[in-house]
């Protein structure tokens, strides 16, 4: 129920009531509500030398109210939540019908607004892209961005502002493609991974792990041996390393294995050795796995105490343009994640990848022997010209279907992801960015603070 008081005196205009009677009831007053919003937001625009609030309320029912909240009262958890509209109304609203509130500014109820009635064309989310540019709404402006390219996916401007590369056909941020390449990035240039070996590690540390990638290579060989001997022997020695140094060898040998029980091996392995340096290994392999259960123990097998690292690992995922991939981040995100993360899930709940589908084509049938010239193949032409079809052939008597491989956008709901943020914060909005969006303002605004995820979860 909301109740609604004049700013003259604070006397109650009319009896409390429901604002979804609004629509139905009262249609007059919705627009004049309205209008005088606007022109509220005209005049105060024109006065207020101080920043403008325009806080927002979502009412279980689907409603929201805009306006300047009481916030002092709103964070102390008591009483219904007081609001002054644009127009200057004041409004007490009872918290059992509020989902949730968030504190903003002005200027974001101004992009919200032009957000919501910009055609979905390349030209009006450019112009967006720019004015969230201009207004320092950087965020905002990348989603702009990326849906300019999602509707002209050869969008120049737009890839080149977001570093996106021409690779194999497909684009895609440059720093993927050189992690495809094996290369990462290293104060502001690419180099490849045992480049960023070398300068982590001493010489002597680059030379102890050449060694162990030799010695696991051979132990792995033992395993494959007839002799049942040495494939014990091999087994025994490979289960008693302790050497952070043969993380890259170890890793190397089995993260592709073809046996599950082999990748199964490694992960037991890795967790004997523990330290940092198995958290990035641990997390590639719940990502990348083809078997879920593998997948499943390389989480298990992450230490509480590295759960961030791993969590970093597994949001950058999140962008990855494999949708399974970003199924497994949010799979991985549920059992590490914290508030650190919601943003990055809150971006993945709907993503767009493209995929290639075969679809069927008529192929146009040909016949040699009488009636009009017909447009032959090379190769049945040069025969017929050799004289190798005497009495006539004729080729396809029907049209022939065949099959065409074509890339299409599919925008896909991952569920993965929306479990991972009902479990780390208790709500479910469901698939609603919007509605998320602003309860994680809120939460920010009053400082709250998830607990830890619960490792068997």
């Amino acid at each position: 129920m909301i109740g609604i008081f004049s700013r003259i005196g604070d006397c109650p205009l009319s009896a409390s009531f429901h604002t979804s009677l609004l629509p139905e009831r009262f249609p007059g007053l919705r627009w004049g509500v309205q209008i005088l919003f606007w022109m509220s937001v005209l005049n105060l625009l024109a006065s207020s030398g101080s920043p403008l609030q325009a806080d927002v309320i979502k009412l279980k029912n689907g409603g929201e109210i805009r306006g300047q909240m009481n916030r002092s009262q709103a964070a102390s958890g008591e009483g219904p939540l007081e609001i002054v509209s644009l127009s200057g109304i004041r409004m007490l609203v009872a918290r059992d019908d509020v989902l949730l509130f968030s504190f903003r500014s002005i200027k974001t109820e101004e992009y919200e607004t032009r957000a919501k009635n910009t055609p979905d064309t390349v030209e009006a989310q450019w112009e967006m892209y720019d004015w969230c540019r201009k207004n320092q709404f950087r965020d905002e402006a990348q989603v702009h961005l990326e849906r300019v390219v999602e509707i002209d996916p050869n969008h120049a401007e737009a890839r080149k502002l977001l570093d996106h590369v021409l690779h194999k056909g497909d684009w895609m941020p440059r720093e993927e493609m050189m992690r495809q390449q094996g290369y990462v990035k290293y104060k502001n240039r690419y180099i490849t991974l045992q480049e960023m070996a070398l300068i982590d590690n001493s010489s002597a540390e680059a030379e102890a792990e050449r060694e162990w990638t030799d010695q696991i290579k051979r132990w792995r060989a033992g395993l494959a041996s007839p002799d049942p001997q040495k494939i014990a022997t091999s087994l025994a020695s490979l289960k008693e390393i302790s050497d952070p140094k043969a993380v890259t060898g170890l890793v190397r040998s089995f993260r592709n294995h073809s046996q599950k029980d082999a990748r199964l091996l490694m992960l037991e392995i890795l967790k004997g050795i523990g330290g940092v340096n198995i958290i990035e290994p641990l997390a590639e392999q719940a990502l990348f796995d083809v078997d879920v259960d593998v997948r499943d123990q390389a989480l298990a097998t992450i230490p509480e105490k590295y759960y961030p690292q791993a969590a970093h690992i597994f949001a950058y995922r999140l962008r990855h343009k494999d949708n399974t991939v970003v199924r497994h981040a949010g799979v991985g995100l549920k059992h590490v994640g914290d508030e650190e993360v919601l943003g990055d899930l809150i971006n993945a709940l709907l993503t767009t990848h493209t995929v290639t589908v075969q679809v069927p084509v008529k192929k146009p049938s040909v016949s040699i022997g009488g009636g009009a010239q017909p447009v032959l193949p090379p190769e049945v032409e040069a025969g017929y010209l050799a004289g190798q079809y005497p009495h006539g052939v004729i080729l396809g008597g029907q049209s022939d279907i065949v099959w065409k491989p074509v890339k299409v956008q599919r925008t896909a709901r991952n569920m993965e992801v929306l479990d991972a943020l009902q479990h780390l914060t208790g709500e479910n909005f469901g698939y609603d960015e919007r509605a998320w969006r602003l309860w994680l303002a809120s939460y920010k605004n009053r400082g709250g603070a998830l607990s830890k995820p619960d490792p068997a979860g």
